[in-house]
């Protein structure tokens, strides 16, 4: 898959307070999140939710990834999050730390990427102390013109040689493109995992939208 020229993130708050307040925090200074590499390889897209508490001095601390995507961008996330600045919660008109959950949007602009096929959930299964592979090469799986809506959730080994193997359809709303993804995920080339030092195998689970289709 050629790389993407263009991206974009965007983020927004969402707060769930525990305690009664007489204001809310709300954000008045944002750093934005980046794109990793290997997630424009990917075409991964989709939201980072974050639990943090805003001190009553407006910064961000504790975050905690409650869903994430995988490829390097719950990290972006938590990093822009953490040099976020707020205009603290208030009690009785005094600061107060609130607990928050921030919603952190990962978008692609390319509009063929965006609305034709994207990754939506890369997870690997790691052993304590062993390193993830990386994405060097990702293959867009075909798409035919007209086609509908899909998803579907593949789980395949990334061998010591960095190949995708064993690929297994866990489930799929579309056969055709449960085929399509096989196909596409059999091409694709990482770094392999390691654990000291030494390539090893790592098992790998992706969720694959076709179309507008919201897992």
């Amino acid at each position: 898959m050629r790389t993407l020229a263009l991206i974009a993130v965007s983020a927004c708050a969402l707060f769930g307070q525990e305690l009664a307040h007489d204001s809310a925090p709300h954000l008045i200074k944002k750093v934005e999140p980046q794109y990793s590499e290997e997630a424009s390889k990917a075409g991964l897209a989709g939201t980072v939710l974050l639990q943090v508490m805003v001190g009553a001095d407006g910064k961000a601390r504790d975050l905690k990834v409650l869903r994430g995507l995988g490829l390097g961008l719950d990290e972006s996330a938590v990093a822009a999050v953490s040099a976020w600045e707020f205009a603290p919660g208030t009690k009785d008109g005094q600061p107060v730390s609130v607990q928050a959950r921030i919603e952190v949007n990962f978008r692609l602009l390319e509009k063929e990427q965006k609305d034709r096929w994207r990754v939506t959930r890369a997870e690997f299964h790691l052993q304590y102390g062993s390193l993830r592979p990386f994405i060097e090469k990702a293959v867009a799986p075909h798409v035919a013109d007209g086609a509908n809506s899909a998803a579907a959730t593949a789980t395949f080994n990334v061998n010591e040689r960095g190949e995708a193997v064993d690929v297994h359809i866990d489930k799929s709303s579309d056969d055709e493109w449960s085929r399509d993804v096989t196909d596409a995920i059999g091409e694709w080339k990482f770094t392999p995992g390691s654990e000291n030092g030494k390539p090893i195998s790592v098992s790998c689970t992706m969720d694959f939208a076709r179309g507008g289709y919201i897992q």
